[in-house]
């Protein structure tokens, strides 16, 4: 029984989407983190599965790209239609590779017909995939098929990335590949195997401090959670201008000792760029607390949670009752703007996010919701010599 519920449905440790970075590097850790780009691939996985642009809040970039992979897919289905042969379609099916399930995951569209079959799986990201004839998620989802189904002679795989804008011939050439299993299965699933046993083996090596089978490449280790602690790292560091310049210790740090403009710049820069480390230390360091047993002696991991108010009215109401005047209640209540104003650009039309935001900053303004607050100041480096003239700019 197939799962669509993309947003909660489990990932295999090893999955089909991971195997590509981890044979470029067996220790690369793919960090998962949440962005903008992900939510919309996932917006636009479901739209394509419902054939319903109005998931897609009349973005029209987002409505194209869902419409080709929608054509795509009915091109698809009409050439089966047209061989005759009776055939069916499965949706976000779960295949497995080996009865010990090594890896597994969800294509987007199956179509299996006597010996043969098809795979779709859109791509809706800007950067171009590896080619299918060589694209480890299209073969782990080739041999799961083949499992699902031992019939089958021939599984033809297709990836579809509208944002590319591949011609035909390129569509045709570089990411459609037919795999014939009666001399491919076995040396393929041992690839797939082999890269998932390197990955193993290098997890553990770098928990010993082995960084011996770190492959690093500067597009694959932007998206690595070790790249903060991987010493391979630092050979592919490029320096440009002054923006990535050397780590430079001031003569001096102490802050009643600031006396002349250029001691406040040097050490302005060395905290502004020490900041960012030390983020990272602390959360390397949490994270060995947390899961690898390294918590020190005489330290204890604080657990807290971000708190989120269902009901101002009723909140207000307590703090009234614990003894606060109404008055003072409003007075202290604080709101963050920002969540505020990531939803309000992410409901916007496409290019219009910024103009939202000054609408709804304006309209909070003019209803006399909000008002402009004390004027505070910060530092950064000037971009071009015509900035530095400048003494100080209000906010």
């Amino acid at each position: 029984m197939s799962d669509t519920n993309t947003a909660t449905r489990a990932h295999h440790p090893d999955s089909p989407s991971s195997l590509q970075s981890s044979e470029a590097c067996p220790a690369f850790l793919n960090e998962q983190r949440e962005s903008q780009a992900s939510t919309d691939g996932t917006l636009q996985h479901s739209a394509v599965e419902r054939r319903d642009l109005s998931l897609l809040n009349g973005d029209e970039s987002m409505e194209w790209a869902v419409q080709q992979a929608i054509n795509y897919e009915d091109a698809i289905l009409q050439r089966f239609k047209l061989d005759g042969r009776p055939f069916r379609v499965l949706r976000e099916v779960l295949l497995s590779v080996g009865d010990d399930r090594v890896t597994e995951g969800y294509p987007d569209t199956v179509i299996v017909a006597d010996t043969h079959a098809a795979i779709l799986d859109w791509k809706f990201g800007k950067v171009a995939v590896t080619p299918t004839a060589d694209n480890l998620q299209g073969i782990a989802y080739a041999l799961g098929l083949l499992k699902k189904f031992p019939e089958l002679k021939t599984v033809e795989v297709h990836f579809f990335a509208p944002y590319q804008k591949w011609s035909e011939q390129e569509q045709r050439e570089k990411y459609v590949h037919c795999f014939h299993w009666d001399h491919e299965a076995v040396d393929q699933e041992l690839r797939v195997r082999a890269v998932i046993a390197r990955k193993h083996t290098a997890a553990l090596r770098v928990q010993e401090g082995d960084w011996a089978m770190a492959q690093p490449k500067h597009d694959l280790c932007i998206w690595c959670a070790r790249k903060g602690e991987c010493p391979k790292v630092a050979a592919l560091v490029v320096k440009a201008n002054q923006k990535y310049a050397d780590l430079e210790v001031p003569a001096e740090m102490k802050s009643y000792r600031l006396t002349s403009p250029e001691q406040v710049a040097s050490a302005y820069k060395f905290a502004n760029q020490l900041t960012p480390i030390l983020e990272a230390i602390k959360k390397r360091c949490i994270d060995a607390s947390l899961t690898e047993g390294l918590l020190p002696p005489n330290f204890i991991l604080v657990k807290s949670q971000h708190r989120k108010v269902k009901s101002t009215q009723g909140f207000l109401n307590v703090a009234v009752e614990r003894g606060l005047t109404p008055e003072e209640a409003v007075s202290f209540l604080s709101v963050s703007f920002k969540p505020f104003e990531d939803a309000i650009k992410a409901k916007a039309s496409k290019g219009k996010g910024a103009l939202a935001l000054r609408e709804f900053n304006s309209a909070l303004e003019e209803s006399g919701v909000t008002e402009l607050g004390n004027v505070f100041y910060f530092l950064r480096e000037a971009k071009t010599p015509a900035e530095k003239p400048v003494p100080a700019i209000d906010i």
